[in-house]
């Protein structure tokens, strides 16, 4: 279940650690966020998406390129996505800088190792749970 409701995800989540570097492509109504880079986390993967966690606002609408590197697994993943939601987790950062969740959504028909995505998260899952 999730705050507002059942949970209506197609694909499951799973809890994993990745890192991740984030590139902006399009940010509608805020053009100083083109063509900066983010280091940041994740707290769950899916295949579809992943939840960031990141120590700055993405608005909602904004595209990306994201570099993933599963700590689990040995290779990494280039996918594009958009920003789906973002918000504030009520921590911040050693800094004082605030940390957000960002739900993104891959845009799986411009990826062309999506079945080798897949297949890691099948991998993934089934080490998760033997």
């Amino acid at each position: 279940m999730t705050e507002g409701g059942p949970e209506r995800r197609e694909y499951p989540r799973y809890r994993a650690s990745a890192d991740v570097e984030v590139r902006i492509e399009a940010a509608p109504n805020v053009p100083g966020l083109l063509g900066r880079i983010y280091h940041c986390g994740t707290s769950d993967v899916s295949l579809r998406g992943v939840c960031l966690v990141i120590d700055e606002a993405i608005p909602a609408g904004t595209d990306l390129v994201l570099l993933i590197k599963l700590r689990q697994l040995p290779n990494r993943f280039r996918h594009t996505g958009r920003v789906v939601w973002c918000r504030p987790t009520g921590e911040k950062t050693a800094d004082g800088e605030d940390i957000h969740h960002a739900g993104i959504e891959f845009n799986m028909s411009t990826d062309p190792r999506f079945a080798e995505w897949r297949a890691e998260l099948l991998k993934l899952y089934e080490d998760l749970n033997p």
